[in-house]
């Protein structure tokens, strides 16, 4: 059972959205858990700015089954 990984362009892929996600923020850190039918996880090397803005997500998406 091993799951399919990629990498996601979190603003450029429809089906991962901020409204579709509940976003756990640890300094640099988030994971953001899909809630959808098929599970995803992702998780998210976040870069800010110094008004911790979003400037940049870099994603591991798995999608298990």
């Amino acid at each position: 059972m091993t799951g399919n990984s990629s990498s996601v362009d979190i603003r450029e892929n429809s089906a991962v959205t901020m409204e579709n996600c509940s976003i756990f923020k640890n300094n640099w850190w988030g994971v953001l858990i899909m809630q959808e039918s098929t599970a995803r996880l992702i998780k998210c090397d976040i870069k800010e700015d110094q008004n911790n803005a979003f400037k940049d997500l870099s994603c591991t998406v798995e999608i298990k089954s």
